[in-house]
């Protein structure tokens, strides 16, 4: 499909699981409706990459004319707003009967304009994204694990608290002073900076007792070097392959606990 990607500058989605409209914004993107979200960069660019590489498996009719017959009830329609554009782009997508190589196809048109042709089934669900689906998912969507300077870690009931000492370098200052394991302290800060949610589970003034936030599995506080907090991970209980957590300011989300790693002993796994 034909289009100027770097002159978009919004698209909307209507699909079965709602709307959703995505802004460009400052060189990135933001979810503006149905309510205003950060953005997943990867998957909001990812929309627009699908649409360009679109390749027909077959053309159904050669012009508009065909679209009633085929796209009279589009599951997804996508709309592009381009700059100096007269006109957005409006794209329809619906569900073909037809299968190419034992796989599903749908129908795909420009309104207004055709031709309608068959292209790859998947395509319904890899376009028809969700405001879930595009919103940036990080639990600490700009942490910079250089900008850490103290980390205090509450696990089994002990508490440790550790200084960074250079670049890479970490120290023990709390329960007893000493060296540390500065690989331990950067493979928390870097399992932070990567960490996603999965799925909210719960508003942010649910009982935290439900999901075992008032008893943490583990806490983690990151602060700057002026003492100022840059973020807490409450780490509540384990449900299968997932924990429930919050940060200060977040709903319970669901995390995998394969990112999470193992709980340290704390201070035991921190001591150089």
């Amino acid at each position: 499909m034909a289009f100027e990607r770097d002159k978009v500058t919004r698209f909307d989605i209507e699909g079965p699981k709602g709307q959703v409209t995505v802004m460009r914004d400052k060189g990135g993107w933001k979810i503006t409706a149905p309510e205003a979200l950060a953005a997943d960069q990867v998957e909001a660019g990812a929309v627009l990459t699908r649409l360009q590489g679109l390749r027909a498996q077959g053309f159904l009719s050669d012009d508009a004319s065909g679209i009633p017959r085929y796209l009279a009830k589009p599951e997804v329609k996508i709309t592009l707003h381009a700059e100096g554009a007269p006109a957005p782009i409006i794209v329809l997508f619906a569900p073909a009967p037809d299968r190419r190589g034992g796989q599903p196809t749908a129908y795909a048109a420009v309104a207004g304009q055709g031709p309608v042709v068959l292209v790859d089934g998947t395509t319904l669900g890899s376009v028809g994204r969700t405001a879930l689906e595009l919103r940036d998912r990080r639990v600490f969507a700009d942490l910079q694990p250089k900008d850490v300077k103290r980390v205090r870690v509450k696990a089994n009931g002990q508490t440790a608290v550790l200084e960074r000492s250079g670049d890479t370098d970490w120290k023990l200052v709390e329960p007893t002073k000493g060296a540390a394991k500065s690989t331990k302290v950067e493979d928390i800060l870097y399992a932070l900076r990567a960490l996603r949610w999965d799925e909210i589970v719960a508003a942010k003034g649910d009982p935290p007792a439900r999901w075992g936030l008032d008893a943490p599995t583990m806490e983690v506080t990151l602060f700057k070097a002026d003492g100022g907090e840059l973020g807490t991970l409450v780490l509540g209980k384990r449900e299968g392959d997932r924990f429930f957590a919050r940060t200060g300011t977040s709903p319970v989300y669901g995390v995998s606990a394969r990112q999470m790693g193992d709980v340290p002993k704390v201070p035991d796994d921190f001591k150089g």
